[in-house]
């Protein structure tokens, strides 16, 4: 009777071991991922997948909320909340609640992003405030955030003015991004319409942003769309649209930024359409991403120590008009959401930074956005 109880408790025992490990490796081993979509055809709002690390394959997508094109994102992800535009003429912006363990969403607040079509939105470092940049309307709005999350109303506002020399694309101002500096002391914001960069110095007790300046100017006709930091605080990268170039520059403790190097997305043997979407700076510091819409590729550049680029690669995003990109560097994978063909594929990051393709694809209507989610 002993032996046989021994045995039975060993049996036990390992039995819950191999439950414990298996539950651990099927918390742990799935990326929950949001995807943003544009709602004119047949996709209804914000959504959610799994993706697996290990085999690169993805869930079903499941409809997360009900929105009029959720074409970005920002997250607090210690709060666990989320914020999203609704890029349409009257444009929205709505604050979210996750509920943990459910994969839902409890809205918490909608408020007008006093412009039309807006297109990116940005927490500050401390998560207080919230700034969005209009497209179409070539305006900033920025907003303060209540205890409970929600967006006051009755933002601060701030209007770009110009053109450029693009009479299709840059007949006025187009506000496509923006974002606040490492430190908060200044905001920049990247304007696709007037070719300009402007820096807003930061009030740090009100959070009010000051009289703006350009901060740059790139060449005419280049279309500004996007920009990151590096992690120094000292270089950024400008990702030029109409141009599909990247421009590397150096920023001043003025907020000003100096340009140093000027480099194409794209392959010099390629001569078609090709307008340039997200830019993508690793943690590191050592490797640059960006998408192109046309050439339908990630160009892959190397950073050195002074920040300069050089391109190792571009690489097919197996799919049509590839707009967003994130990155899992944890993981070693580049999720790419392309637009036009309705499907988000999944591309493995090499060691020296270069992507592969294993086929792995999910499809989606109209994919315009992805980030991971909430665990």
């Amino acid at each position: 009777m002993a032996l046989n109880w021994h045995k039975t408790m060993k049996i036990k025992q390992l039995s819950i071991c191999l439950l414990s490990l298996l539950a651990t490796a099927c918390s742990s081993g799935q990326v929950p991922l949001l995807i943003g979509t544009y709602t004119q055809g047949q996709s209804e709002g914000l959504y959610i997948t799994d993706f697996d690390p290990e085999t690169e394959k993805f869930g079903a997508p499941k409809l997360l909320s009900a929105l009029d094109s959720p074409s970005f994102v920002a997250i607090n992800r210690q709060a666990q909340r989320l914020y999203t535009v609704s890029e349409v003429q009257q444009g929205r912006v709505s604050a979210f609640q996750w509920q943990p363990g459910s994969q839902q969403l409890t809205l918490i607040n909608t408020v007008s992003s006093q412009g039309a079509y807006p297109c990116y939105i940005a927490l500050s470092p401390d998560r207080s405030s919230l700034a969005v940049a209009n497209y179409a309307s070539g305006n900033l709005a920025i907003y303060r955030l209540d205890a409970t999350g929600a967006v006051r109303d009755q933002p601060q506002v701030l209007q770009h003015y110009g053109r450029g020399v693009d009479q299709q694309r840059q007949q006025g101002p187009h506000a496509h991004w923006v974002q606040w500096d490492s430190r908060a002391e200044f905001v920049y914001a990247v304007d696709l319409g007037t070719d300009q960069i402007k820096a807003y110095p930061v009030d740090l007790q009100t959070t009010a942003l000051g009289s703006g300046v350009t901060a740059m100017a790139v060449a005419p006709g280049s279309g500004p769309r996007h920009m990151a930091f590096h992690p120094n605080g000292e270089v950024v990268y400008i990702l030029n649209e109409l141009a599909s170039t990247v421009v590397v520059a150096s920023r001043e403790k003025t907020g000003q930024l100096l340009p140093l190097q000027t480099l194409s997305t794209l392959p010099q043997t390629y001569k078609g359409h090709n307008q340039s979407a997200h830019i993508y700076l690793t943690a590191d510091g050592n490797f640059l991403y960006t998408s192109n819409r046309g050439h339908n590729s990630i160009a892959v550049f190397a950073v050195s120590a002074s920040g300069r680029l050089q391109l190792l690669q571009t690489s097919s995003t197996h799919g049509d008009w590839p707009r967003h990109f994130t990155v899992l560097e944890q993981h070693k994978v580049l999720l790419v959401a392309n637009q036009k063909s309705n499907s988000i594929a999944a591309l493995k990051i090499g060691n020296g930074g270069k992507l592969s393709f294993n086929g792995s694809t999910v499809d989606i209507a109209e994919p315009v956005f992805l980030a991971p989610a909430f665990r």
